[in-house]
Parts: structure tokens; C-alpha cells; sequence
């Protein structure tokens, strides 16, 4: 057997395992697998997707400039859900810059406790419509994020000793 071959072969076998371990995977089916860029977090459920217009071509209610159409108005389940999301999403993003992978959330009034490869690895953020508190620990426990979090807040990096230590969310 040829040792480079071999060689070759478990590197690959790494490679492919240590990607399989580090990507979240539920709510993907079998065109979406791959590495992660997106996913839309709920109380319930995580859909991910490998770019963020892949998120939103599967979620285009999370656009935010996503028009309501007359159904969505109309319909009395689509106005319960509406009034417990908020208009535009907050973005958690895994780099500074808003880069890396990001994680897009609309669900109010409710304890959001950070799924895996969001969960201490937040660097930036952008909030939608809606403010949000952040906490250092599950349950929103410990401390609360010093830095702005009122609607329409951005940073492009995290305050001071902040820098990958959310692991809890609120939007009001």
C-alpha cells in the first residue's frame, strides 16, 4: 500500500469529519449539506444554509425588505405569528465585520438560548426593528451585554471583553 496514498486518504477522512462535527446540521435536507454561512433560529428549530441568499431565497418573510402580501394581511394565524416577530431580524454574525457565518432571529418575548456555533462565538451584530438584551450566560443569566442594543443597533465588533461570550438573547 503506498503510505502517501494513505496519508492522503486520512487527512481527507479529517477533514471531512472535523467539518461534519463543527457544521450544524438539522433542518438541512440533502441539497442544503454542506458548510454553513446562514441559519434562521427558532425556539424550536434551526434551518441553515451555505450562503445567506440561500436563507432567504428557503425565508423570504426574513428579508428586510420583504414585502407582506395580502394573504400574510389577511390571515388571522399570519397576525398572531407577525406580532410575535418583529418586523426585521436581529443578525448574530461569527467575525467581526459582520462576516463569518451569521445566525437571524425574529422571535419576541422569549428566552433564546444560543444554539451551538453561535453560542460564545458571537463578534458582531446588526439589530432589526426590534431591541434586544444580551447575556453572558444560558437563561439570560449573569451579565447583561454593555453595549448598544436598541432597534436599529449595529457593531461591527463586540464591546470591550465581549468578543465571543453571548450565549443568551431577548428581543423585546
Amino acid at each position: 500500500m503506498n503510505k502517501t496514498f494513505t496519508s492522503r486518504a486520512l487527512t481527507a477522512v479529517a477533514v471531512a469529519a472535523a467539518a461534519f462535527i463543527t457544521t450544524p446540521t438539522y433542518g438541512f435536507t440533502a441539497e442544503k449539506e454542506g458548510p454553513t454561512r446562514a441559519c434562521y433560529v427558532t425556539p424550536d428549530t434551526m434551518d441553515c444554509y451555505p450562503t445567506e441568499r440561500d436563507l432567504y431565497a428557503a425565508h423570504p418573510e426574513l428579508k428586510d425588505d420583504a414585502p407582506q402580501t395580502e394573504q400574510a394581511r389577511t390571515t388571522s394565524l399570519a397576525a398572531a405569528a407577525a406580532a410575535a416577530a418583529c418586523s426585521t431580524t436581529l443578525k448574530l454574525y461569527t467575525n467581526t465585520g459582520y462576516g463569518g457565518s451569521v445566525y437571524v432571529f425574529n422571535t419576541r418575548q422569549q428566552t433564546i438560548d444560543l444554539p451551538a456555533g453561535i453560542n460564545n462565538a458571537t463578534s458582531s451584530y446588526k439589530i432589526g426593528a426590534c431591541s434586544a438584551s444580551f447575556y453572558e450566560n444560558t437563561g439570560l443569566g449573569g451579565s447583561a451585554y454593555p453595549g448598544s442594543t436598541s432597534a436599529g443597533a449595529t457593531a461591527t465588533s463586540m464591546a470591550s471583553g465581549w468578543d465571543n461570550r453571548i450565549s443568551s438573547i431577548w428581543i423585546a
